[in-house]
């Protein structure tokens, strides 16, 4: 998969309005790359992604992929809080067909013992290994409709605004 299906939304990064000591720290934005490097390579998508995705009322998805037939699937990373990722990543179950919190595999496997938490509400836990360039799958949700089916229109409204988008679209 090539860089030339990912848009960027041009949001405001959110951690400009951190004190100056933390936001530049960047272990959460690089954990970020190097797992979607490893989601993206080789795999077959049908659809486009892009990072930052700011969506009115729900906050923004670090990433999401959306594809033409209407799915959407919105990703939160975390580097350690994860309880704050689990409401991130619910939020967007309101415009989103799955909803994923990514976190390192050190934390992920602490977690676990939670994964009916994750299952009854509806939300992926996946972890992501940076030396083993390896995903595992604690929990896929499967596709469902989005909880709000005005912000899901919403959301691809945004979408329908980057021309990448709309040249999937048209293609199908």
């Amino acid at each position: 998969m090539s860089t030339s299906n990912i848009i960027f939304f041009g949001t405001k990064n959110p951690r400009r309005n951190l004190p100056i000591e933390v936001r530049n720290k960047r272990a959460e934005i690089n954990f970020q790359a190097t797992f979607l490097r490893t989601y993206l390579e080789g795999s077959v998508f049908d659809g486009i992604g892009g990072n930052q995705f700011e969506m009115p009322g729900y906050g923004i998805a670090d990433f999401i992929w959306a594809t033409s037939d209407g799915k959407i699937d919105a990703f939160e990373f975390k580097i350690s809080n994860w309880k704050k990722g689990v409401g991130q990543a619910a939020r967007y179950r309101s415009y989103a067909t799955r909803s994923f919190l990514v976190l390192p595999v050190e934390v992920a496997s602490r977690i676990v013992k939670h994964i009916q938490t994750f299952q009854s509400i509806n939300l992926g836990l996946w972890s992501y290994d940076n030396m083993t360039k390896s995903i595992v799958k604690y929990f896929t949700p499967p596709e469902s409709k989005p909880l709000n089916s005005q912000a899901q229109a919403t959301a691809f409204k945004i979408l329908n605004r980057k021309s990448k988008f709309r040249k999937l679209v048209e293609s199908i």
